[in-house]
């Protein structure tokens, strides 16, 4: 399996809905969840940096779709969804900006990380999934929280999600920033997504 290297990340663009998409010649690497599901936080400690993205105290408020710039790879960061104060009109400039990327930059994606929160997964989470696996492709859930949990609980959440999800055809990880042995799995899944991607003869690079 060809290295990874997670550091040296760069924040390389923010986009808004109705934005121009920048030039995207390398994978993509996304991750998507609903938002207080701890994206941020993951993102931060899969690039060792903790304050690489800011966390918004206030759930949903995030706008934005980022960029971050990996050696091997780009990491897309999509704002959070399912988040009911939020203004209508938000949600829907939210999902067009959603709905652009997937449909500009679809061939770019090697692998989309769809983080669960371990303790509770809601219709918006079915949806997402569903319609990401309509789009055929590559899906990594992740449970996060999960520090949160005792070990027998840990497994027990990992069990009800992987029967909730039995369409996607990966095991669930278990994640917690205060554990380094989840980043390692993580990042060797990621490592995985890219090679098999790299190796697809149908995808033009």
């Amino acid at each position: 399996m060809r290295p990874v290297t997670f550091k040296n990340a760069t924040l390389s663009a923010r986009m808004g809905a109705g934005d121009e998409w920048p030039p995207m010649r390398q994978p993509n690497v996304v991750v998507v969840g609903r938002s207080n599901v701890g994206k941020t936080s993951l993102i931060n400690h899969l690039v060792e940096r903790s304050k690489f993205l800011p966390t918004g105290k206030t759930p949903g408020r995030t706008r934005a779709l980022f960029v971050i710039e990996l050696p091997e790879f780009q990491l897309i960061d999509l704002p959070g969804y399912g988040f009911a104060k939020v203004a209508r009109g938000l949600r829907e400039s939210w999902k067009q900006l959603i709905d652009d990327y997937f449909q500009q930059q679809a061939e770019q994606i090697a692998l989309v990380i769809v983080l669960l929160d371990c303790r509770i997964t809601t219709a918006d989470d079915r949806m997402v999934i569903d319609w990401l696996l309509s789009l055929r492709l590559p899906i990594q859930l992740v449970l996060t929280k999960v520090d949160k949990l005792g070990r027998s609980l840990r497994q027990q959440s990992s069990v009800a999600v992987t029967k909730l999800f039995r369409d996607v055809e990966s095991v669930p990880l278990l994640y917690t920033i205060k554990e380094g042995a989840c980043r390692d799995l993580l990042r060797r899944r990621i490592a995985e997504a890219l090679d098999t991607y790299r190796n697809c003869p149908t995808v033009e690079k």
